[in-house]
């Protein structure tokens, strides 16, 4: 089963709604963010954040495997972060209270991924893969925003054969 982009983000976005911190609605309680709607994520963070803890899906990259099997594998390493807000006059204690707070949620999401994966309630994670998830804390450097960046691969079969209709001479 292929996964594509779009299907994985609307299932972040779900995720989001659903989680009782985030607690996102598009319309009253804005707390998901595509961050290809801003080149400069300080800028997007300031502008676009109105309320935290939040999620950002940042950008993503992919790659193919073969692991010799009978059809192509395309990954998609997709990144996201869990943002929180600390006031200005804050101490280093409160950074590392905001970081887990930020991963303690972020945590749950993989969780949930990983428990929609094995019950079957959403194809996005079909071919989730919990041992390739990296995590790493983030100063987002806008208005005492930090956050914990989760890279998530996203893995969809694909034919070895290319589409004949896509081309002249097949």
């Amino acid at each position: 089963m292929k996964t594509t982009l779009t299907q994985f983000i609307s299932y972040l976005e779900e995720l989001a709604s659903l989680h009782t911190d985030i607690n996102h609605d598009p319309e009253t309680h804005p707390t998901f963010i595509r961050f290809y709607e801003a080149n400069d994520p300080a800028k997007a963070a300031r502008n676009q954040i109105k309320h935290t803890p939040c999620i950002m899906v940042k950008d993503y990259d992919f790659h193919f495997e073969d692991n010799k099997s009978d059809n192509v594998h395309k990954v998609r390493d997709i990144e996201f972060l869990v943002i929180d807000k600390i006031s200005q006059s804050s101490t280093k204690e409160d950074v590392y209270t905001i970081w887990e707070r930020t991963e303690e949620i972020g945590d749950e999401f993989i969780m949930r991924m990983k428990d929609d994966k094995r019950n079957r309630r959403n194809n996005a994670v079909i071919h989730f893969d919990l041992n390739k998830v990296r995590g790493i804390p983030a100063d987002i450097t806008a208005g005492g925003l930090y956050a914990t960046s989760y890279s998530i691969p996203v893995s969809s079969i694909r034919s070895n054969d290319p589409e004949p209709d896509k081309w002249t001479d097949l």
